[in-house]
Parts: structure tokens; sequence; C-alpha cells
């Protein structure tokens, strides 16, 4: 059904039929029948949930616990070019809302003088549409994924407000300076570093600002939560949920280094020409015939890395499985970036040996030389990578315990029933708070 709300917004609102009754009906000690109301919850994503990005599963594994805390309605800003749309009867309502991004000098302006974030073109336009769908109506919870969407809803709805910090987005713009320092050199990366360093500032105000506004904010690694030191941060891991797993045949001919990552990321990019340049010819001089294949998409990148020797970009790829089945190492060489990794995860439930830097397995409590090897130089990474290659029970001693690792603590499930523990939570305040008013 299609709902005009203004002359620039179409709001596409779906009813799905297994989201259940908004009343539970429980028994007292008397045996006389009460009803008891399901909490009322709206996320507001700009992420279309699941896909192969660590973001979307991210959106998705909220929505899953969402779900399970209470009655759940999904609110999507849809930005991209294309334009996106929510699942029909997925369990929940659905009001996608199309939106603009601001042009890149207005995003270059905000770096360089520190001005608060503008998320949106045209914001008054969309504020309005967002006032008059959503504003009137009572919530228990409202889930922000991502500081984008909680800057747009601000002061529009009540209830007890979450804001989702996946991405420290200050300690990523500090990590990108040395990154790039270290990469191109300091007088190249200059001018870039001069707008992180502004950024990383705006970024460490914007993020300590919003959280003493709302309840609560939610990061993905105990590391992440010990960073901002904030009383009302919560944990809520990335969760990865469990492949089909092909059977694993590594060609021993050509031993192949994998890395899965879409180098439009800034830290992929780096990642991959750092492994490219720096780390896989200290490999073939052990392993001639070694190669890397990156996986993603690769639009934009130098001709030198796209014609680098024993090197491989396959652009975007819609089912990894038959990349990782013949991958002798999965990498994740990053140096920079923020949030916990997905590619690591990833490999971990698939069984696959795995080489990483510090950054690229930061936050998710790995150990070196049990569940994975770990390397932050580009002789170490190259050695771990041949020590893999040419130990067969070293690398399956590490995707044994990795497996472990995974099940124990990085699922899908297991992301989705922090979610569900942080919502219910929020909504037995909001209740407690309406039984005294």
């Amino acid at each position: 059904m299609q709902q005009q709300l203004t002359d620039e917004e179409n709001v596409n609102r779906t009813t799905g039929d297994a989201s259940g009754s908004s009343m539970v009906a429980a028994s007292d000690a008397g045996g006389a029948t009460a009803v008891a109301r399901r909490p009322r919850i709206l996320l507001v994503t700009d992420r279309t949930p699941g896909g192969d990005s660590g973001y979307g599963m991210r959106v998705d594994n909220v929505i899953v616990g969402l779900m399970e805390a209470g009655d759940l309605h999904v609110c999507l800003i849809d930005s991209s070019t294309g334009g996106a749309s929510l699942p029909v009867n997925a369990g929940y309502e659905t009001t996608t809302i199309r939106a603009e991004n601001p042009p890149r000098w207005r995003k270059l302006l905000l770096a360089a003088t520190s001005l608060a974030q503008v998320p949106y073109r045209r914001q008054a336009h969309l504020r309005a549409a967002l006032a008059q769908r959503f504003g009137d109506e009572p919530w228990d919870v409202v889930w922000f994924s991502r500081i984008r969407t909680y800057a747009i809803f601000r002061g529009l709805v009540g209830g007890s407000h979450v804001v989702d910090f996946d991405d420290l987005n200050d300690r990523l713009a500090k990590s990108l300076i040395a990154d790039r320092t270290d990469l191109q050199g300091h007088l190249r990366a200059a001018p870039r570093n001069l707008l992180g360093h502004v950024e990383a500032r705006r970024w460490s105000k914007v993020q300590r600002r919003i959280a003493a506004e709302v309840c609560c904010v939610t990061v993905c690694s105990e590391a992440d939560r010990s960073y901002l030191d904030l009383a009302n941060c919560v944990v809520v891991r990335n969760g990865y949920r469990t492949p089909h797993t092909a059977r694993r045949l590594p060609d021993h001919e050509h031993p192949t280094l994998v890395f899965v990552g879409p180098l439009s990321y800034e830290p992929n990019r780096l990642a991959a020409e750092w492994l490219a340049f720096d780390v896989l010819p200290l490999v073939r001089r052990q392993l001639p015939a070694a190669r890397l294949v990156v996986v993603g998409y690769n639009d934009g990148v130098s001709a030198r890395l796209r014609h680098a020797e024993g090197v491989t970009l396959t652009g975007y790829v819609h089912d990894l499985g038959a990349y990782y089945a013949t991958a002798s190492v999965a990498v994740a060489p990053l140096r920079s970036g923020g949030g916990t990794r997905l590619k690591v995860m990833e490999a971990l439930a698939r069984s696959v040996p795995l080489v990483a830097t510090s950054t690229g397995c930061f936050g998710l409590d790995l150990t070196h030389d049990q569940e994975l090897l770990i390397a932050d130089d580009a002789e170490g990474f190259a050695q771990a990578c041949v020590s893999i290659i040419n130990d067969p029970a070293l690398a399956g001693r590490l995707t044994e315990a990795g497996r472990a690792r995974y099940v124990d603590r990085l699922t899908a499930e297991a992301s989705s029933k922090a979610v569900a523990g942080v919502a219910s939570s929020l909504a037995a305040v909001t209740d407690s708070v309406d039984e005294r008013s």
C-alpha cells in the first residue's frame, strides 16, 4: 500500500502477517487471564538487512533480536542510487523513505570546518516526512543503527533511545592517519591527514554528545567500550550467520591468499596495497607460485594494484564459498578501521586458516597461535602465511580452535540475543515510568 507523505518523499508501509498480536495473554496466580502489552519498537536504519556486508548482517541480527523483544516496525531511510526496499511479510511492519545524500563538496566542507554533521540533503523536508509518519505514535524503544539515522530523527519521537556505534568514527579517523602515512609517506598523505585530525576530534565530540542524550549506546566489542569509557555503553558483538560450508580443496600447486572486502572502503584498499606490494613478494620468495586473490568491489583502484604481479581482483562475487574452499589461507591485513571485522568471523565460521594483523582481529578476543596467527609487519605476516601453507597440522589446529571460538561467541544468534536483552531491559524501564505517570 502506498501512502503519500509529501510531494518529495514516498513512504511504503507493509504490515507483516507473522509478527503476532501486540497483546500477550498470561495467567495470574488465581487463574484469571491478564493481558500484557508487548513493547512497541521502532528500528531506524539506512541499510537493508542481510546481504554480504558486515553492516547489513549487523542490521539483520538487530532485527531478529528486536522482534524477540517486542512488536517491531522498521524504518529504512534509503539514499541509495538505485533505490532499496525492505522484505515483505517478514514478520514486522516496514516504512521506506527516500532521501538524498549531500554532495561531495559539502562533506569536504564539513570535515574542513568541523561543523555539525549534515547527514542528508533537504533535511527540513525529510524531518517533516518522518515527523508526520512517526511523531504521534507511542514507542517503547527506538533503536538507531548508526549516528546518521539518529541525527535526522533527533527530537521527533519519544521512548527509550538506543544508538548503535557500529564503528567508532574517531578511532577510524585516527587509525587511517597512521595507515596512510606508512604507505604513502608524510608529504603525500598530509592533505587527507589534516582533515583526518579534524574529523577525529569532531567525531569524538559527537559520540559523547549523543551518548549523553540517549538511554544507551552499543558498540561491537569490550575494547570499544573500554575506549569510550561511558556508563551507558553496552556491547553487542557482531555475529555471522552459520554458512553452508563446502569441502575445502586448497590449490597446493598455486597456494592462494584470499582477502575479502570492498576496496571502496579505504582501510580495505590500503590493506590490499600493503598485501600486494609488501607482503606477497616476500611470500613468493619461498613459494614462487603463490598468489593473492582480492574478492570484492574494486572500482577506482590504482592501475598499479590492478596489474600487480600475482594479484587477482575478482570484483563483486555473490557466493564466496568457492573462494574460501580453495584458499590456502584467509588474510585480514587491515591496519586501520573501526568496529570488528566480518571477514575474520567468516573465515573462522568456514574453517579456513587465518592470518591477521592486530587491527584486523581487533575486539574479537582471539589469541595468536590459538585460533589464528597475528603479525603486524610485512616479514612476520608473510612468514605466518608460509607457515600455514607448509604445515597442514598447524592449519588444522588453528581452524579447529577458530571454529570453536566462532560457535561459542560469534554467531548471529548470539548477537541477536544481546540485542533482545538490551531492548527488553529498556522496554521494562519505559513501562515502569508509564505506570508511575
